[in-house]
């Protein structure tokens, strides 16, 4: 599942920069930079242009970006990094984050990355606000299924998956109880199911 966020682009005098929310293709910060005048590429890394007009530059260098929830330090497959590096590359020097990411794993960790790369960060600013946009996806994130599947990426390097299999042919009904899906199917002498040879 994907947040709600919202994010907002300040100058130093207080005129709105950029504005961005989160859809299914992009992230609400993406968006708000590229309102902006940033032009943003996504390669191996993020790549990031100002204009050539040096007040614009100058305006970005000293505006404040603020953002409904804590960005994500995760790459999204192998196109998209994460967002914090695109942060890193904007020239941002002030984030003003509402909420830390509601998945315990994750907290604060896009924080510490931002801070740590010489940002100025504050956390916590309209957290009850900010947490209400997110309820839906906190209660999604923090199911049993996610869990488990955040454990076994961390164990395994991979995601789980699963097989499910609610129908079945008439004469794989032992196969399915014994192996628990339809496919350990007996051929001739051969129990492709269980790996053992008939008798």
């Amino acid at each position: 599942p994907n947040p709600t966020v919202g994010a907002v682009l300040i100058s130093e005098h207080g005129l709105i920069l950029g504005l961005g929310r989160s859809d299914y293709n992009t992230e609400a910060v993406r968006a708000c930079l590229q309102d902006a005048g940033l032009h943003i590429t996504a390669l191996s890394e993020w790549i990031v242009r100002h204009d050539d007009d040096e007040a614009h530059r100058d305006k970005i260098a000293h505006s404040t970006l603020y953002v409904t929830l804590e960005p994500s330090t995760r790459r999204r497959g192998t196109a998209t990094p994460p967002v914090t590096s695109l942060l890193r590359q904007s020239t941002i020097p002030r984030i003003v984050i509402g909420c830390p990411s509601p998945v315990p794993e994750k907290a604060m960790k896009g924080a510490q990355v931002l801070h740590d790369a010489g940002m100025n960060v504050s956390i916590g600013v309209l957290e009850d606000e900010c947490r209400e946009l997110i309820a839906e996806f906190s209660e999604l994130a923090n199911g049993k299924l996610q869990k488990m599947a955040r454990k076994h990426f961390e164990l395994f390097g991979r995601p789980l998956g699963f097989l499910h299999c609610s129908v079945i042919e008439s004469d794989k009904v032992e196969a399915f109880a014994r192996q628990g899906n339809a496919f350990g199917s007996d051929f001739g002498y051969r129990n492709f199911g269980a790996y053992e040879l008939a008798p």
